[in-house]
């Protein structure tokens, strides 16, 4: 079929397709919903809890990128956040009960994000909009994006007006954060206790700060960030989306990379939820990369604390397949003790790879019998000539002197010989040619003869 008018299978397409969306997301709800675990009603306090005003959340709620506040208030077994114009009628508000808080983070302005922010890791997951969520965040941003770029420029460090704007802007921050702190202090003395029977014990979490002297940078998804340590998690909260690794829910850290001359190097944690029946596997391991080398200590140390199984390597391990023969031989490896036996088996292979190289050697070295037959040869007769030469060294020096004698001896004879060449080219200089005696004998002779001449 050739329709005339291409312009309407195009719209036919575009319609296909914004059907095929739709139907996709609403299915991708429906599950969700689906999977969520009921929760008990929030219980209202009647007299007014603890409260933060003027709070952003993520996951955010709003469309088109608008940013959505509101205030979060304790209540009797849980949060409230009332949203500030709120899109439509059932998300006027966002419950989140204490007990369904698996880690809860209070994390103070620092140098490295102009935020201050509580952010929650869920036990369950709730519906936030049209999707489920296990991770919410209430946050302030104490220095706006165009105040960071006015920052930016150049200040004079003894403009009396710039001092105070900076020292205003401390005390601002510093307020804030006295003022997070009171709220989390408040909301503790709220949180029924771990163990009902004991109402003075311990209560079901503590807020985690996360250790800014810890920090160091890593690359968890695409993109450097400053990671912290925490008490029970390692975690980058500023920026979305956010990385949170439980430690806890860990089985092994593993340092990659890790050879004479990297500048840095890489760490994969895998989860022990690899070993549940319907685990997906590319979902049970997490790599940070490009970790500087000079954290190296640093990170073992903290890791070690929590009492991680930890190995080392040179390269790159592809873990799904790593983890895919775990499952698959479970009760060989485990019986010949588990990640030890992988990693340190290796290392035994090679070692006996290395041995196997040596025997090979003593093997051609066997093979080439004839040639060191030969060169045996060749050294017993260059043996056999030193002895010969020796033997006669030592009848000379039987007849009559010994070496040193015999170069004084040589020397004289040298001697001797050179004063006789010298004294033999002296008397040829010295001896008269016959062809001068016979010119003179003939001068002489007419002499002579002219002298009898004249008488």
């Amino acid at each position: 079929y050739r329709a005339q008018e291409s312009q309407n299978l195009i719209l036919v397409h575009q319609q296909i397709m914004a059907i095929k969306k739709t139907y996709q997301l609403e299915e991708r709800e429906r599950k969700a919903r689906d999977e969520l675990v009921p929760q008990e009603p929030l219980k209202i306090n009647p007299n007014r809890g603890p409260r933060l005003q003027n709070l952003r959340i993520y996951p955010n709620i709003q469309a088109r990128g608008r940013k959505t506040e509101g205030d979060l208030e304790a209540h009797v077994n849980g949060f409230r956040f009332a949203v500030k114009k709120a899109p439509s009628a059932d998300l006027k508000h966002i419950d989140i009960l204490y007990r369904n808080i698996k880690h809860a983070f209070f994390q103070p302005s620092n140098k490295h994000s102009n935020l201050i922010l509580l952010h929650f890791r869920l036990k369950n997951a709730i519906m936030i909009g049209k999707q489920s969520t296990r991770d919410i965040q209430f946050f302030l941003e104490w220095l706006e994006d165009g105040e960071s770029l006015m920052e930016n420029k150049r200040r004079n460090p003894y403009d009396r007006d710039e001092i105070e704007d900076e020292q205003r802007q401390k005390d601002m921050v510093g307020k804030l954060d006295r003022e997070f702190k009171k709220f989390c202090d408040k909301v503790q003395e709220l949180l029924p206790p771990y163990d009902p029977s004991n109402p003075s014990g311990d209560k079901i979490w503590d807020w985690d700060i996360p250790y800014v002297e810890l920090e160091f940078q890593g690359n968890p998804k695409n993109s450097m960030v400053e990671l912290y340590p925490s008490l029970h998690c390692l975690v980058h909260l500023a920026t979305k989306p956010v990385f949170i690794v439980d430690l806890d829910e860990v089985d092994l850290a593993y340092y990659e990379r890790l050879r004479p001359g990297n500048s840095n190097f890489d760490l994969t944690f895998i989860y022990k939820r690899f070993l549940d029946k319907d685990a997906k596997l590319s979902d049970c391991w997490e790599r940070i990369s490009n970790i500087d080398v000079r954290h190296y200590d640093t990170v073992k140390e903290v890791l070690q604390k929590s009492q991680l199984v930890q190995f080392e390597g040179p390269q790159q391990i592809a873990w799904n397949n790593v983890l895919k023969d775990y499952v698959k031989n479970f009760d060989d490896i485990s019986a010949d003790g588990g990640w030890k036996c992988i990693f340190t088996g290796s290392d035994d292979e090679e070692e006996d790879g290395d041995e196997g190289d040596e025997d090979d050697g003593d093997f051609e070295m066997s093979g080439s019998e004839s040639e060191f037959e030969e060169s045996e040869e060749e050294s017993e007769e260059y043996s056999e000539n030193s002895e010969e030469s020796e033997s006669e060294e030592e009848e000379l020096s039987d007849e009559g002197m010994d070496s040193d004698e015999a170069e004084r001896w040589a020397e004289e004879e040298d001697k001797k010989a050179r004063e006789a060449r010298n004294a033999k080219d002296a008397g040829k200089m010295s001896k008269p040619d016959k062809s001068d005696k016979k010119r003179k004998h003939d001068s002489s002779e007419s002499d002579r003869k002219n002298k009898k001449g004249k008488r």
